[in-house]
């Protein structure tokens, strides 16, 4: 599999993890985009149908689960931004934070603007992608879930949100 680039300049513009243009990804993207739009079609298929009726428990099951949907695309790739110190600290700090809450992650600390870690995903267990980038005395940082072949999960993405503002909270008390 040939990994995708991230673009430091755009992603630290956007907010967002954005990568640079190449086959793989473009295809990668088309399917996690389709797949995305099924799961957001789907539920509301019923309710186009004349002859079913809608009845409230419908209502009430298919609405906070496009809201959620909606939601978890967003914060898909969103980078967290974290205020640090210096550099050499802020390196040295995230990758202690990160190897004491995700032990049994692979840490690939070699590059000189971004820190990424892996899990793998099992046959019967997810995988994580952590993407750290540095950029002078900030970091921005985000989580992603994967799935069988490397797709990303839309229904973790809250919650590897919350867990990436729990490093920034982690950071900031061992700031001092």
């Amino acid at each position: 599999m040939v990994r995708s680039q991230i673009n430091t300049q755009k992603s630290i513009r956007r907010g967002r993890l954005v990568f640079h243009l190449n086959t793989e990804l473009f295809i990668s993207k088309i399917f996690e985009n389709v797949t995305w739009l099924i799961l957001l079609v789907l539920p509301v298929l019923p309710l186009m149908n004349k002859s079913n009726k809608t009845t409230f428990a419908t209502l009430s099951f298919i609405i906070p689960f496009l809201t959620f949907m909606l939601f978890s695309l967003y914060f898909m790739n969103r980078l967290t931004k974290i205020c640090g110190v210096n550099p050499t600290f802020n390196k040295f700090k995230m990758i202690e934070i990160l190897k004491q809450k995700y032990p049994m992650f692979k840490i690939d600390d070699s590059g000189q603007k971004i820190i990424r870690c892996k899990k793998k995903a099992g046959l019967f267990s997810w995988g994580k992608e952590i993407t750290v980038i540095f950029e002078e005395h900030r970091m921005y940082i985000n989580s992603t879930t994967l799935g069988r072949d490397h797709i990303k999960s839309p229904f973790h993405s809250i919650f590897n949100t919350i867990a990436m503002l729990q490093i920034n909270r982690d950071f900031q008390q061992n700031k001092s």
